[in-house]
């Protein structure tokens, strides 16, 4: 499909169709942020911990990113620590999150978010997600723990890895101790995309076929190794048809969306396509970035002037978009948007089922194997 002339993108279709990009990045939020509370749901600040066995040395995992099953629809790659440690970070954290709630998160689990050096989360097109964080923390035991906390435990492993599968609540969460500091959460029906990570963790040669391996993902990630957060489509969007957005981003083979925080009251926001765009797309892209900055949630997150300041930049098959984006009015979107699902999830007491244990069991004495 040939992508529109700037003049017929209209304010009334692009205001029907924005939210799928934003909506896309909330819910990703949202759900890295709720699974990494799964993941790290380990009560160790609340009771004495045994010991857990030395992991078998393995080679090294590297970073997570390069691990990713294919299939992909969606990866989010970020680095709390260096988030965190800039002037932006906390900021906005300190407006989504209630006063001192990441340190009695901290004490509640033993884990501290804003200290993990890796977090990625994968969502696949049938709606199975996936979670890898790495940390100063101990995996064998975050996933013993877990386990001892699931209100129905499916199996249990503790070789050649550390891993239980069970539900809390109604939630199905299966957890491995994919290194001595790497933890892997799905949820949803991620069986294929687990094995496939597994294996690919178990293999000497470690020759996997991931989601960033192909030509165009790889260029991205190779490019964008050490932004502090960023978002890929390895395949490009899947938009509805019929959609201005669909026709806008119909040549593109993967994209990424990174963030820069800068140290005063800017970030910068990067767009990286990789793909065939015909001779106008620089136009359309600003046409619709224009449109979006005037919509409703464009002024909620303060995009009119981000939209005016956006730059373009053409290369072979290469299209890169650029602009800053002042913080105080994102981060006061940001809090209508979504601050009290964040707060309730980090807030959240820790669920006990009746009659477990308070402590982690040894992660030697277990019986149930996974096939």
């Amino acid at each position: 499909m040939t992508p529109p002339a700037p003049g017929c993108i209209s304010l009334a279709r692009v205001a029907s169709q924005i939210s799928i990009a934003p909506l896309a990045l909330r819910c990703a939020s949202i759900n890295l942020l709720l699974m990494l509370v799964v993941a790290s749901a380990c009560g160790c600040g609340a009771s004495p911990m045994r010991a857990t066995e030395p992991a078998p040395a393995r080679r090294p995992l590297g970073p997570l990113a390069v691990l990713v099953p294919e299939g992909a629809s969606t990866v989010v790659v970020a680095r709390p620590d260096v988030l965190f440690a800039s002037a932006a970070g906390p900021q906005i954290a300190d407006t989504l999150v209630l006063p001192g709630g990441f340190d009695r998160f901290a004490t509640r689990t033993g884990v501290d978010l804003r200290r993990l050096t890796e977090a990625v989360y994968v969502e696949y097109p049938d709606g199975a997600s996936l979670v890898l964080v790495r940390g100063p923390f101990d995996a064998q035991l975050v996933v013993a723990e877990a386990g001892e906390r699931m209100s129905a435990i499916e199996s249990r492993a503790d070789a050649p890895f550390v891993r239980r599968a069970g539900f809390f609540s109604d939630e199905r969460r299966e957890l491995v101790a994919l290194d001595h500091d790497v933890v892997v959460v799905t949820s949803g029906a991620a069986v294929a995309p687990l094995a496939a990570l597994l294996a690919c963790v178990s293999s000497p040669e470690r020759r996997c076929r991931t989601a960033l391996s192909g030509r165009d993902a790889a260029a991205l990630l190779a490019a964008h190794r050490v932004a502090p957060l960023a978002v890929y489509a390895p395949t490009g969007l899947a938009l509805p048809e019929g959609f201005d957005t669909a026709s806008l981003f119909a040549g593109t083979r993967a994209l990424a969306a990174v963030v820069t925080l800068q140290s005063g009251d800017d970030l910068d926001l990067d767009v990286d396509l990789r793909g065939r765009f015909p001779a106008d797309a620089e136009q359309n892209f600003r046409a619709f970035a224009q449109s979006l900055g005037r919509s409703e949630l464009g002024a909620m997150l303060g995009l009119a002037s981000a939209a005016e300041r956006m730059t373009t930049t053409r290369a072979a098959q290469t299209l890169r978009l650029h602009t800053t984006v002042t913080v105080a009015p994102l981060v006061h979107g940001l809090q209508v948007l979504f601050a009290g699902e964040i707060r309730a999830i980090l807030e959240q007491p820790s669920a006990q089922p009746p009659g477990l244990p308070q402590s982690a069991a040894d992660v030697g004495a277990t019986s149930e194997n996974h096939k």
